[in-house]
């Protein structure tokens, strides 16, 4: 083993020395920077990204401590979780320096306003053992889709309000998804164009195609209602694709629906 490293030490120093023995080679010509390019999405389907917390200011700065927590050498999922479940509005579930074992199904924030902030990246620790489970599940765990509310008229890029069929009892500030179903019998080329191509192994009636949205209807927009005026809904921050028409899920599992 010794001569092996011997020899791929003399070897490395070859290779490294070989090159400056040579002629310097010429550099290449500096290249223009690529074009942008153009075309590649519609205008009418660009929309302003402004994600999540953006839209309203950023994180808050919250600064009411409700309880602070250590480390209890054991299980803290359960500590932890009921510290989250009674705070307060606006205030801040703090963790002390160490590491909280989080174990089961983790921990579950499924209220607003509420913080679960640690002592910082070196300091606090969240170390999940047992099971698959995330450490941290953000909202709720799993969605059940009800049938869609129809759209009076279809949604166009720039919105700020739709308007429904029927009002299930929307709430201001709850959650809503709209989105819009494929379209399989448009060309890929001649517009009318679909906005959607599954693949081949989608087919129409597969299964995949409700793996991860609501069936068939993969393209959407979560939304927040801002106001309500019998079946008229102010929608926040307003609607981004062309013609998002579709639907809205909100907390009561109810939806808005394409035209």
């Amino acid at each position: 083993m010794r001569t092996a490293l011997t020899t791929l030490a003399i070897l490395s120093m070859v290779l490294v020395s070989v090159p400056s023995l040579a002629a310097p080679k010429p550099k290449p010509p500096k290249s223009k920077p690529a074009p942008a390019a153009k075309g590649l999405i519609p205008a009418d389907r660009v929309t302003t990204w402004n994600p999540g917390l953006n839209a309203v200011g950023g994180i808050p700065q919250r600064t009411q401590i409700f309880v602070t927590l250590s480390p209890s050498g054991g299980d803290d999922t359960a500590q932890i979780q009921s510290a989250l479940d009674d705070c307060p509005k606006d205030e801040v579930v703090q963790l002390g320096p160490g590491t909280f074992h989080i174990e089961g199904h983790g921990l579950s924030m499924t209220r607003g306003h509420v913080v679960l902030r640690g002592s910082g990246p070196t300091q606090t620790i969240l170390l999940k053992t047992g099971t698959d489970w995330p450490v941290i599940m953000m909202g709720l765990r799993w969605f059940k889709y009800a049938p869609g509310i129809p759209l009076t008229a279809n949604a166009t890029k720039g919105a700020f309000s739709v308007t429904v069929a029927s009002n299930p009892g929307f709430k201001v500030g709850e959650i809503v998804h709209i989105d819009q179903l494929s379209d399989d019998s448009r060309s890929d080329t001649v517009p009318p164009v679909r906005k959607v191509y599954w693949g081949e192994h989608a087919k129409p009636d597969g299964p995949v195609r409700g793996w991860f949205s609501e069936f068939n209807r993969p393209i959407g927009q979560a939304l927040e209602i801002a106001g309500v005026n019998g079946n008229h809904s102010g929608i926040h921050p307003g609607l981004g694709p062309k013609k998002a028409c579709g639907e809205l899920p909100n907390s009561s599992g109810e939806y808005i629906g394409e035209r």
